[in-house]
């Protein structure tokens, strides 16, 4: 009983070694955003004594994590180019790597061009 008492013991202080490590490394992370708020609030300040604001030094703050291009939205329409014979849904701009439906067209002797996308009008 004693031995399973010390191994609980050792566990309990693994555990509260555990627990003293992420307590700190929160402590550390919410030391830095208080830092960058306290920052931000200084670069405020000073862009208003000389009569500007932020957004008119550089611009509307961008959403975090967000990227500007590649969005859906900054993206141009490529019209198709392929069409499957077998799914007509299943088209190809040209674009990127070739779908695997017209790889396997071309591996079995079939030309690319045989599949070109035909708009019905």
């Amino acid at each position: 009983m004693t031995k399973e008492l010390e191994t609980l013991k050792k566990e309990l202080a693994k555990l509260d070694e555990k627990v003293a490590k992420e307590r700190k490394a929160l402590e550390d992370q919410i030391a830095k955003e208080e830092g960058k708020l306290d920052a931000k609030k200084q670069l405020d300040e000073l862009a208003a004594s000389l009569g500007y604001t932020i957004q008119e030094l550089y611009g509307p703050a961008k959403a975090e994590g967000k990227k500007s291009s590649g969005t859906k939205s900054n993206r141009t329409y490529s019209p198709p180019m392929y069409q499957n014979p077998d799914q007509p849904k299943s088209t190809w701009n040209g674009k990127g790597k070739t779908p695997q439906w017209l790889a396997d067209l071309e591996a079995a002797g079939r030309d690319r061009e045989e599949f070109r996308y035909v708009k019905k009008t």
